[in-house]
């Protein structure tokens, strides 16, 4: 959204300053974790948490040129054209799919190119949101609900249809389009309805969750409890743990890795001035 004014450049130092100190502090603290409570390999990447953020590298890498792209040819046809990419790359891999059992990473480094129509969907919600006109709160949390039962729906097709249709790879494209005019909407409705103090909290914190939570069995398995595992109370337990370290690593790693790449972003614009 901060790129969307077209009257000024995009700061390109600034941006990868910002953007990658605000995901890579965070993503290297968890690979030291990952190193001490879990087993973790460099070159297998793709089978931790870690896959997504190494998407989200490729995308922040590319958006220079995605903008100028955008900008120059219209993002509804950026969007489409990365859309004709995944689903090609998803039709002639089918094996692949099917080999790791319909997973979202089994086409492995090729991964950021199927989930890039979900990211340049929203670059195109980034400069079209002004579109979107705000709801009642009635019907803003009937979207809410709407949302949630498709996601769990999705999650239903994905388990138990065994079938490369029901594939991520595919799916989560398509579940892109109502996600899209659900921010719109979200973005939209804000300013009128306000927003949820917790939510807002816990928002700033969901990285922190993502990164942490696959720690949480090894670390329990270290103090002895891991012979529980298939237990409500273990699962709550769990539940409980991850939540509480995820919190934790928020408040000692990335709150201040986060500050850490607003100052240094604002130190490159600086020296970007004087030179």
């Amino acid at each position: 959204m901060p790129q969307t004014r077209k009257d000024t450049g995009l700061d390109v130092g600034r941006f990868y300053t910002r953007r990658f100190l605000r995901i890579g502090i965070p993503a290297f603290a968890a690979i030291i974790a990952f190193k001490i409570y879990g087993s973790f390999k460099l070159d297998d990447v793709n089978n931790t948490v870690l896959w997504s953020v190494v998407c989200e590298a490729i995308y922040y890498l590319l958006y220079p040129v995605l903008l100028l792209i955008g900008r120059k040819f219209g993002w509804i046809n950026v969007v489409l054209a990365a859309y004709t990419i995944s689903f090609v790359l998803c039709i002639t891999h089918l094996s692949d799919l099917r080999a790791m059992g319909n997973a979202y990473i089994a086409l492995g480094w090729w991964t950021w190119l199927v989930g890039l129509p979900c990211w340049v969907a929203g670059c195109w919600l980034a400069e079209n949101r002004h579109r979107f006109r705000p709801l009642k709160s009635p019907q803003m949390w009937m979207t809410r609900i709407s949302i949630l039962t498709i996601a769990i729906l999705l999650r239903i097709l994905k388990f138990h249809m065994h079938s490369v249709e029901a594939s991520n790879c595919f799916t989560l494209n398509a579940f892109a389009f109502p996600v899209t005019i659900w921010i719109g909407l979200e973005l939209a409705s804000s300013a009128k309805l306000g927003t949820s103090r917790l939510l807002e909290w816990m928002g700033k914190w969901s990285y922190s969750i993502y990164l942490v939570h696959p720690i949480v069995p090894s670390l329990l398995a270290s103090i002895g409890i891991a012979e529980l595992r298939n237990s409500e109370p273990y699962l709550l337990f769990r539940l409980v743990v991850s939540l509480l370290l995820a919190y934790c690593f928020y408040l000692v790693i990335e709150r201040p890795g986060h500050r850490i790449a607003i100052r240094l972003s604002r130190q490159s614009k600086r020296l970007a001035s004087k030179v």
